[in-house]
C-alpha cells in the first residue's frame, strides 16, 4: 500500500496571514474565510495560519477605531448646543452633517470632509434636507444615484426656493460612495450653495421673501404686485391694496392639447396660442357676468419649456387696469 501523500499548506491561509499582519483587513478577511472553507473540504494544513490572519485583521480594525476615537475624532468634530446647533466650528465628515448645518468645503457630491460653523459665521452652503435612497441588492451606479438624489432633494427644498438669493443658489447633494453603499449607506444630504463669490451670514430660512408665491402656486383671485412675466417668484398682496394684476383663470395646459399624443413640450407658439384663446373665452364669461366699473385689459401666463420639463404645466389668466393700479378685487368669488 503506497504511503499517503503529505498534506500541503493551503495557499489562501498563507495569504490570509500575510495580509492580516500587513493590515490589509478586507483582503485578510476574504482570504481567511476562503482558506477555512477549502481546508475543511480538502484537509489541507494551515487552519492556524488562517485564524491568525483573521485575528490580525480584527486587531487592526480595533486599533483603527481606537486611533480615530482618541486622535482623529477631536480634529473632526464640532461643538453643538443642547438643540444641536453648531456653536463652535471645525472639520467634520460630510456624512455627519445635520439638517441646518452651515459649512464651506469642496463643491463636490463625493466630498469626504467639510468645514462646518455657526450659521452667523460667513459660509457658502447649508445642509437643508436629508433623504434615504431606495435599497438595491447591489451598487446601482452613479447615474441612478445622481438622478434619484436630485429628484428626492428638489422635492424637499420647499419655501427655500423663495430665498432672495435664489438666482445664485445651486442645488447639489452629498451621496454615498460605492464602498459606503456596500456597507449599507443610503443617506443623501441635500445642499444649497450660494455661488457668485458671496457669503451667507444667516440660515437660508431667514432669507425667504415673505408674501411671495411660486408661479405654480398661484390661485384664482390672487392679487399680484409688479410684473409677473418671466418670473418664477411673484409678490402677492391683499386685493384692497395697490396691485398690478389679478388672476381670474387657471388651466392645465395638457387639457388644451388632448388630441396630442406626445408628452413633450408643444412649443412656445402653440402653447401661447391655446392659452390666449382659453383666457379670452374665460374673460368674456367672467367679466360679462360681472362687469368692472373701469376699463381692464386681459393677459396670460404660460409655462416655458424648462417649467414644462419640471412638471409645471399650468397657465393663468390675469387682468389689469388699463391705466393706473387696481385697489380692489375685480374677480367674483
Amino acid at each position: 500500500m503506497p504511503p499517503a501523500a503529505p498534506r500541503r499548506t493551503n495557499r489562501l491561509a498563507i495569504a490570509a496571514l500575510v495580509t492580516g499582519l500587513l493590515g490589509l483587513v478586507v483582503l485578510a478577511v476574504g482570504f481567511g474565510i476562503a482558506a477555512l472553507v477549502q481546508i475543511g473540504r480538502r484537509g489541507d494544513k494551515g487552519r492556524g495560519l488562517a485564524v491568525v490572519g483573521l485575528v490580525a485583521a480584527v486587531a487592526w480594525t480595533c486599533a483603527g477605531v481606537v486611533v480615530y476615537k482618541t486622535i482623529l475624532s477631536p480634529f473632526l468634530s464640532v461643538k453643538r448646543d443642547a438643540a444641536g446647533h453648531i456653536v463652535e466650528g471645525g472639520k467634520i465628515f460630510a456624512r455627519d452633517l445635520r439638517i441646518g448645518d452651515c459649512f464651506t468645503g469642496p463643491a463636490r457630491e463625493d466630498a469626504r470632509t467639510v468645514s462646518a460653523m455657526p450659521c452667523t459665521v460667513p459660509h457658502d452652503a447649508e445642509a437643508v434636507a436629508a433623504v434615504t435612497l431606495p435599497d438595491r441588492p447591489s451598487f446601482p451606479g452613479d447615474a441612478w444615484i445622481n438622478a434619484t438624489s436630485k429628484r428626492l432633494c428638489e422635492a424637499r427644498y420647499g419655501a427655500l426656493v423663495k430665498s432672495r438669493y435664489r438666482e445664485n443658489l445651486k442645488s447639489y447633494f452629498l451621496k454615498p460612495r460605492r464602498d459606503g453603499w456596500d456597507g449599507g449607506a443610503r443617506k443623501v444630504t441635500c445642499v444649497l450653495r450660494l455661488t457668485g463669490g458671496n457669503a451667507l451670514t444667516s440660515p437660508l430660512a431667514t432669507t425667504v421673501e415673505r408674501g411671495t408665491k411660486l408661479y405654480q402656486e398661484l390661485s384664482v383671485r390672487d392679487c399680484i404686485k409688479g410684473s409677473p412675466e418671466n418670473s418664477d417668484l411673484l409678490y402677492i398682496t391683499a386685493c384692497n391694496l395697490a396691485h398690478t394684476y389679478q388672476v381670474y383663470g387657471k388651466i392645465d395646459v395638457v387639457r388644451l392639447f388632448v388630441k396630442r399624443k406626445s408628452k413633450a413640450y408643444p412649443g412656445t407658439g402653440p402653447v401661447e396660442k391655446q392659452v390666449a384663446r382659453y383666457c379670452q373665452n374665460r374673460g368674456t364669461t367672467v367679466f360679462t357676468a360681472h362687469p368692472t366699473k373701469f376699463p381692464v385689459q386681459g393677459g396670460y401666463l404660460y409655462p416655458r419649456k424648462q417649467q414644462w420639463d419640471a412638471g409645471i404645466k399650468v397657465a393663468f389668466c390675469i387682468v389689469k387696469r388699463t391705466s393706473g393700479s387696481l385697489n380692489r378685487s375685480v374677480v367674483p368669488k
